[in-house]
């Protein structure tokens, strides 16, 4: 059994008891994708991601194997996916959610963690940014941003791939992107099992609070197994 101790930390999302909540109407797109190798942990994660859609009257899109640039490693279709969603023009903003990532809590409203002034709502774990669970706001200034993540082709086949691009740009502070970023906790928004991955627990470790379980750089048939077990 995994102990699940409260959050502990100087972040918090908004609730309407603070007159805090978001105007009425923002309108939210959730997105995840997978392809054929990813095929069986896809339709997993994606009926669950689906079912909190449906809760909280989200749109949801899941795309498969056709989707994909077949130029580029799989991860990087995450980024034009994320600018159809923006072209779109049907949501203000924008979830991404990787195929290794489940669902955990019907009751987390994304609403909670907007801030006007931010246009990325976006995790940090031992190596940085993680885009695995990855909130955009659905404008002009993110698409082009996108854009530029894309065209960072020198990390085309590094092990993070999109992410390794990303957080380059956020390292040099590109267009002042660093001012976007809403930094959500790591165990709220894309939480792990340490266990896992031999690694002590930390402020990212899962509890009974978080949203997400993101179960990356496993080896497919054990992330099966565990998300299987979160279903």
């Amino acid at each position: 059994m995994h102990s699940r101790p409260r959050l502990n930390s100087s972040w918090r999302a908004k609730s309407e008891s603070e007159n805090l909540s978001p105007p009425s109407g923002v309108r939210i797109t959730v997105i995840t994708a997978y392809n054929s190798e990813m095929d069986a942990i896809g339709r997993l994660t994606s009926h669950r991601l689906e079912q909190y859609c449906r809760c909280n009257d989200y749109r949801f899109v899941v795309h498969t194997d056709a989707a994909f640039d077949r130029q580029r490693p799989a991860a990087w279709s995450k980024i034009r996916m994320l600018q159809n969603a923006i072209h779109e023009a049907l949501a203000d903003y924008v979830l991404w959610v990787d195929a290794d990532a489940v669902v955990l809590r019907n009751d987390f409203r994304l609403e909670s963690v907007l801030r006007p002034e931010k246009r990325m709502f976006i995790s940090s774990d031992l190596n940085g940014l993680n885009s695995g669970v990855w909130m955009v706001r659905a404008d002009a200034a993110m698409d082009e941003f996108l854009e530029t993540v894309y065209d960072q082709t020198q990390f085309l086949l590094h092990p993070w791939r999109e992410q390794a691009a990303l957080m380059h740009l956020v390292s040099i502070n590109h267009a002042d992107v660093a001012s976007w970023i809403e930094h959500v906790p790591q165990r709220l928004w894309n939480s792990y099992l340490h266990g896992l991955y031999q690694r002590p627990t930390d402020d990212g470790e899962m509890n009974a609070e978080s949203f997400i379980l993101h179960v990356p750089a496993l080896p497919l048939d054990q992330r099966l197994a565990v998300l299987k077990t979160y279903v």
